[in-house]
């Protein structure tokens, strides 16, 4: 059986963004369940090695490499209409992620998320771990179409509902699928006019 080298940096980006700094090596060996921390030398060092994490002023810390997301596409904040896919990555360096391992972004197209301070153009940090509430924002694919809603119940049912009065509320009419909760929203402001 061979070393399972992605648990231990998960665990190591799970304590990064939980912390906001990367556990000492004292700190990866409890956290791995090793004996010594010459066993978690061997680890940093190939980390090393394939950019995840570097060396400086005798520190070790993390690289663009290691913090990035994966940016999966565009969501409508309109009406449900199929995503448009993209092979991308955004660095989240300064975000506190729970879940970084079930953690992505998406770009936001639309307009029926504007009272909650959602915008064409901003991005949305989503997080697939997190069981949506009554009132969370979620990345929904309902009836086989993505959009930006609200997660809403009511007598029983499971529905979507814009933050603009101008977009209907939707009921799924063959299922509702739950991408994930919206846990950050990111705006470039200089972009703005």
């Amino acid at each position: 059986m061979g070393i399972n080298y992605t648990k231990y940096i998960k665990q190591v980006r799970n304590y990064y963004f939980a912390h906001r700094k990367l556990p000492t090596y004292k700190e990866m060996a409890d956290l791995f369940e090793f004996s010594s921390k010459g066993s978690v030398s061997y680890f940093v060092n190939k980390w090393i090695k394939v950019g995840l994490l570097e060396k400086k002023r005798g520190s070790l810390v993390p690289t663009d490499l290691f913090l990035e997301f994966p940016h999966l596409g565009i969501i409508p904040a309109g009406s449900p209409v199929s995503s448009v896919p993209m092979d991308d990555t955004i660095g989240l360096p300064f975000f506190s992620i729970p879940h970084p391992e079930h953690t992505y972004v998406l770009s936001v197209s639309g307009d029926s998320m504007i009272n909650e301070g959602i915008r064409s153009g901003d991005l949305v940090i989503v997080d697939k771990a997190i069981e949506p509430k009554a009132g969370d924002v979620v990345a929904a694919c309902i009836d086989g179409e993505w959009t930006l809603k609200y997660f809403k119940r009511r007598d029983g049912k499971v529905y979507l509902e814009a933050a603009n009065p101008d977009y209907p509320s939707l009921y799924p009419s063959q299922n509702l699928e739950i991408g994930g909760v919206v846990i950050q929203v990111i705006r470039d402001y200089q972009k703005r006019s």
